[in-house]
């Protein structure tokens, strides 16, 4: 089970690495509802890896994926309402 929580984080951090350089690649666009989803899923893995086998040291980083969540869930919400939105 531990291997599996510390993969999680493994992936979440590759996930969200992964997206920020095909965005700076421009192989995906930041407008997509798709770079907000691969971004929340990888600050939510993260956070499972973190919060596995918590510790004082391990607030920073529960902090900065939850704020990376939430900005990646309303940034998906906007983004996926913008191409769906049949007056563009």
């Amino acid at each position: 089970m531990n291997t599996l929580m510390s993969l999680s984080g493994i992936v979440g951090a590759a996930c969200c690495v992964g997206m920020y350089a095909a965005v700076s690649f421009g192989k995906v666009s930041a407008n997509k509802p798709i770079f907000y989803l691969i971004n929340g899923l990888g600050a939510s893995l993260v956070l499972v890896g973190a919060a596995h086998q918590f510790d004082v040291g391990d607030l920073g980083t529960i902090g900065q994926e939850l704020i990376w969540a939430a900005i990646s869930v309303a940034g998906g919400v906007r983004a996926f309402l913008r191409e769906n939105d049949p007056s563009t």
